[in-house]
Parts: structure tokens; sequence; C-alpha cells
């Protein structure tokens, strides 16, 4: 992951952004699961060096039940 974004950084490019998601209906699906393809997709935005928001309505408690350890995101 961060051999990607050194790679870039060498290239002249300093990767930077914020790209924010909402929860539910977006990324959790309705069988409380996230895709594999949107899993991939959150990491190689922080591989790119994009900062990861997930915006949702849901209290801290309530998203904790459908949180994974393997979701990766940067802020709540």
């Amino acid at each position: 992951m961060v051999q990607i974004r050194e790679e870039l950084v060498a290239l002249g490019w300093t990767p930077s952004g914020l790209f924010v998601t909402d929860l539910d209906g977006t990324l959790l699906r309705s069988d409380r699961t996230f895709a594999a393809a949107d899993l991939a997709a959150l990491r190689r935005l922080g591989e790119c060096g994009v900062v990861r928001v997930l915006a949702t309505g849901r209290s801290l408690f309530a998203f904790d039940k459908v949180r994974t350890p393997d979701l990766p995101l940067d802020y709540l």
C-alpha cells in the first residue's frame, strides 16, 4: 500500500483528497455486509493518500454493530 504512494510521490505527484460516503444503502448492503469491491476501492483510495470518511446518522453504538475489523476508513 505504501509503495504505491511512494511511487506516485517519486513521480512528482502528491496524492491527496477527501472521499466521503454514506453508510446505510450506500456502503452497507441490505444484508448488512460490505461488498469486496467497495472494500478494495476504499483500500486503493487510502494507498493514494485520500482520506476516507464515513458519514452516517447512526450512533456509534449502532455503527459498532455493523463495523468489521477490515473496514478501511480514516474517520467516522
